[in-house]
């Protein structure tokens, strides 16, 4: 939100001596992020940027769109310029710079100094300014056209100059949304006694019987709490004086017409959205309900929006004339020969406008403001101040009280008790009940009563953020100051760590991953379904069905990952787009699932089934032995060795065996650890990677971390080495195409003698059959209790070869 300054200052008081910089330093301490500062004005001279009367006009000589303009500055000073302004008439107060004055182009967009011109051949000097050239906003259509009151000879910046803050507000805090809220931080941070201003809220009814105002229905006051409504007549359309429009435009926003613009500014003023209808084009009574399904609404943006029965609406009598809380629609709008004005100011449930904001992607300041849940009790003061400023700038007047509609509201004041000791203790310094009462109090809040170190705290209307005591310490110190704690060291024991062993592994496998040169990302754990299926096909998402969020705020981000491979793919298909050629990346995080009886996840107290997973890929070319890339990618054995490496260092032995997996190519295998699988390595295949649009071969790997934990040793045992000679064969075995070297492996080291068995050979080709392979073993002989000799070698090769060729049809090759 922008902050005027200006404005500020019109309802507060500050001395000279602070800075800009000291509230932006201690706004954003005390309460809201001041996100940037504009200065406007700080360049204009103040002797050669003033305002000017136009004083008269004539045609120019040689040009049908130019004309001849004279300008008074003072009595003896009056300056002739070429202006080619449409909307430039005598009389009028306006903003000139004279001959060596910096005025901003738009054109060129940068700072130009003004030069003695000779235009069509008559002589120019200076300039009458639009604001895009005094740098107020872009509006560069036609000259600044300023009150009447406003004094000839004047600096503009004595006149015009401002600082604009842009603050960011919490969502707890729709207080601060309005000038009001932000005007009475200030002042309780900078001033011992509050000075704020309230604006003038009094209007004059005159009744008119004659008009009968339209009966208000409200049919779910949970929707709707209150609804106010005021009838205000003989209104004169037009444009809004100069001060309103400044004021609007130094917040950001742009002026249309002076009723619109004052219920755009009590919004801002105030923080309460209002709505003004032309009466005249309304039928009957005043509806609040939720929409019918298929009726339709031409908002004032000129959109069609087909509507249904979750979207709360104002309706009359013959159909829908606005959005509730979001935007009013065009049938009801007012124009320039609107007479008779409906004024709305509502309560609306925050929670049915950003769903029907965000459904239709109407963002307004409206719908910000109602999403943050505004205090009912605004409707009224707002109601009272838009009133009273149509009556003073329209020429209209209410025609009778306001009728307010809703479900006995109540609007008593909430009271908190709060102990001053608790203060002391949670706040760490010794105030006394005068400290605290008096900060409170600068905040809106009353001592209501006082009885020892106990104290009864009225909670103002306009909090609706405040519940229980700790809500007002947190008000009291921020605004006493924090910087003014002391440092105090911990005294006391400090809790131990509850250790999570998941979370422990993680962080350890995440250093060894570092170690063998993977980067680590971090991506959404929210994606959409098309994304899951993806990566791991159609029936994945019917037999766990991802967790859909109610209040989605994009279709990118619209459910909870059941798998993270495609955020992997998305990643490794950013960097290659963004021209980086060795990726080696993984990603340590949660997928997510409802629970059920296969399905429970690592955490008990989570709602969800959560589990923990690291899952990588790798998308670079291979190096040859100096360390240079080659043409080659890199292959699925050498991210294997890598697994192998990792898994050794945490003591396991995994076994890889060959696996059909969706989305991967048929070099895919399941990653398996005491005969339970724990994850996945493979290539993906093409179908896929065209879908992430990678052109490149990418290797994926993922560990399941949850299954992983449940297979970890809390502790190992050393085994002493064998202190006899180890024997070392090789043997080279003839198998079937089908049979895995991990099958004959599990069966060559079923030996009490063998302490090592290792491939390094496979063998295909002209001296075998077709169907047949050969596979070559290291096989490592040796004994605890003596030295072998080679004939218990042999016995022990001998059993073994005859185990393995009569379970496998193998024969030895020769």
């Amino acid at each position: 939100m922008y902050v005027s300054m200006n404005w500020i200052k019109e309802h507060i008081k500050l001395s000279d001596e602070i800075s800009i910089d000291e509230i932006v330093d201690k706004l954003t301490k005390a309460s809201v992020e001041v996100d940037g500062v504009q200065i406007i004005g700080d360049w204009w001279d103040t002797t050669l940027i003033q305002v000017g009367l136009v004083k008269d006009i004539k045609p120019h000589p040689n040009a049908d769109r130019l004309r001849l303009a004279d300008i008074q500055l003072s009595s003896s000073d009056i300056q002739r310029v070429v202006c080619g302004a449409p909307n430039l008439a005598v009389g009028q107060k306006i903003i000139f710079a004279k001959t060596g004055s910096k005025v901003f182009s738009p054109k060129d967009n940068e700072y130009m100094k003004l030069e003695q011109a000779t235009i069509r051949g008559v002589e120019s000097n200076g300039m009458v300014l639009s604001e895009s050239e005094l740098g107020i906003s872009d509006n560069h259509e036609g000259i600044l056209v300023l009150d009447n009151e406003s004094e000839i000879g004047v600096s503009a910046k004595d006149l015009l100059s401002d600082v604009i803050l842009d603050v960011h507000i919490w969502p707890n805090r729709p207080d601060l949304m309005n000038i009001i809220g932000i005007a009475r931080e200030i002042d309780s941070i900078f001033n011992n006694e509050s000075t704020l201003k309230l604006p003038e809220m009094n209007y004059e009814i005159k009744e008119d019987k004659k008009i009968i105002f339209p009966q208000i229905k409200v049919d779910d006051y949970a929707q709707c709490s209150r609804y106010m409504g005021l009838l205000i007549k003989d209104v004169t359309i037009g444009e809004s004086p100069t001060w309103l429009k400044d004021k609007l435009r130094s917040v950001g926003m742009r002026p249309i017409y002076n009723v619109v613009d004052i219920t755009n500014y009590v919004m801002m003023e105030l923080g309460q959205p209002l709505h003004a209808f032309d009466f005249d084009k309304l039928n009957g009574s005043i509806q609040v309900r939720n929409a019918k399904d298929n009726e339709v609404l031409t908002t004032l943006d000129g959109e069609l929006r087909e509507l249904n029965s979750e979207d709360l609406v104002i309706a009359d009598d013959s159909a829908v004339i606005a959005l509730a809380g979001v935007m009013g629609g065009a049938n009801s709008d007012i124009n320039n020969d609107t007479n008779s004005v409906f004024l709305e100011a509502a309560n609306f449930n925050p929670n049915s406008i950003r769903r029907t904001s965000q459904k239709y992607d109407l963002r307004s300041e409206a719908s910000a403001r109602f999403e943050r849940n505004l205090p009912p009790y605004l409707a009224e003061i707002a109601i009272k101040r838009a009133a009273k400023l149509i009556e003073d700038i329209c020429g209209g007047h209410a025609c009778h009280a306001f009728v307010d509609i809703n479900d006995k509201l109540d609007l008593n004041p909430q009271l908190i008790e709060m102990d001053i000791n608790i203060v002391r203790r949670i706040c760490g310094i010794d105030v006394s009940v005068d400290e605290v009462v008096e900060k409170l109090k600068l905040l809106g809040f009353k001592l209501q009563s006082h009885n020892k170190d106990i104290l009864q705290i009225e909670i103002p209307l306009w909090r609706t953020d405040v519940h229980i005591i700790d809500d007002l310490i947190e008000e009291f110190i921020r605004i006493y100051g924090y910087d003014t704690v002391p440092s105090v060291p911990l005294s006391g024991a400090i809790p131990m760590h509850d250790k999570q062993n998941v979370v422990t592994l993680r962080d350890n496998l995440k250093d060894l991953f570092v170690n063998k040169g993977f980067y680590e990302v971090i991506n959404y754990s929210l994606t959409k379904k098309e994304k899951i299926i993806d990566v791991l096909g159609e029936e994945a998402v019917t037999v766990t069905v991802p967790i859909e969020l109610k209040n989605t705020l994009s279709s990118e981000r619209s459910v909870l990952r059941t798998t993270m491979r495609h955020s992997i793919l998305e990643t490794i298909d950013y960097n290659l787009k963004n021209g980086q050629e060795n990726i080696w990346i993984f990603e340590a995080g949660r997928t997510y699932a409802y629970k059920n009886k296969n399905q429970q996840g690592i955490y008990e107290k989570s709602p969800l089934a959560e589990d923990e997973y690291i899952v990588g890929g790798v998308c670079a070319k291979d190096t040859d032995r100096f360390g240079f890339s080659t043409d080659m990618p890199i292959n699925f054995f050498e991210v294997k060795g890598i697994l192998e490496s990792i898994f050794l260092k945490m003591k396991l032995i995994d076994r890889y065996i060959e696996a059909d997996i969706f989305g991967f190519t048929q070099e895919a295998a399941e990653i398996q650890i005491n005969n339970e699988s724990i994850g996945l390595l493979g290539m993906i295949d093409s179908a896929t990677l065209k879908k992430f649009d990678i052109a490149e071969e990418v290797i994926l790997f993922e560990i399941n971390l949850t299954t992983l934990q449940s297979l970890i040793q809390e502790s190992n045992h050393f085994v002493p080495f064998s202190k006899f000679p180890a024997v070392i064969n090789d043997i080279a075995l003839v198998v079937d195409q089908n049979i895995s070297h991990e099958q004959v492996l599990e069966e060559l080291t079923d030996s009490l003698l063998i302490v090592n068995a290792q491939l390094f050979d496979i063998y295909t080709g002209d001296q075998i059959d077709s169907n047949k392979k050969s596979l070559a073993f290291k096989l490592t002989f040796q004994s605890h209790d003596k030295t072998l000799t080679n004939d218990e070698v042999k016995v022990e090769q001998d059993k073994i070869v005859d185990r393995v060729s009569k379970k496998f049809d193998a024969t030895i090759r020769q």
